[in-house]
């Protein structure tokens, strides 16, 4: 009985945590106006690193061939 309720609770708690990551990335990409105002590769990646402009070039370069 309790292997049961252990199982039912992982199961919800995933389910849970999915739909909270599907939700924010719908989010996300919502708030982009069309793909050309926004860079290839995450802004916040940037952000976080404190990227210099020659930084933020290769970024973009190993973006982009990361989408094809």
């Amino acid at each position: 009985m309790t292997k049961l309720i252990v199982i039912i609770g992982f199961a919800v708690s995933f389910a849970a945590g999915l739909m909270v990551g599907m939700d924010s990335r719908r989010a996300g990409n919502a708030s982009h106006a069309s793909p050309t105002t926004h860079p290839s590769y995450p802004s916040w990646l940037v952000a976080e690193l404190n990227l210099a402009p020659k930084q933020q070039e290769e970024m973009q370069k190993i973006w982009s061939e990361t989408a094809r």
